[in-house]
């Protein structure tokens, strides 16, 4: 597959999704979490925005993982492609309890 062009941001978290204990999503075991982010500053690509949706996974296998839970107004470096571009994501459950759907949504790829 080609490279994707990604972004890498500086975010303060400023709306957070609840993480779903794993019997609660069942039969799902891999679902992807949508938190929002202000940005505070953009170290690779281009980004024009102020803010920004970023889903990431918090459960697999059936288990949260270690790093899920995010903390309001913590700041966190995220490396991130746009979620349209994954399409295997696309059979994925997404958790999204923020509402500002305007904003683009990208896809948290870690470090």
């Amino acid at each position: 597959r080609k490279a994707l062009e990604r972004l890498t941001v500086v975010g303060r978290l400023v709306e957070v999704s609840v993480t779903p204990e794993p019997q609660a999503i069942s039969p799902y075991r891999r679902p992807l979490l949508v938190n929002r982010y202000i940005v505070l500053s953009v170290e690779e690509g281009r980004f024009e925005g102020g803010e920004l949706l970023a889903a990431h996974w918090v459960i697999m296998d059936g288990a949260v993982l270690e790093d899920a839970r995010r903390s309001f107004g913590k700041t966190y470096r995220l490396q991130l492609e746009l979620f349209e571009r994954h399409p295997e994501l696309e059979g994925e459950r997404l958790i999204q309890d923020v509402e500002a759907y305007h904003l683009p949504l990208f896809y948290d790829c870690g470090e």
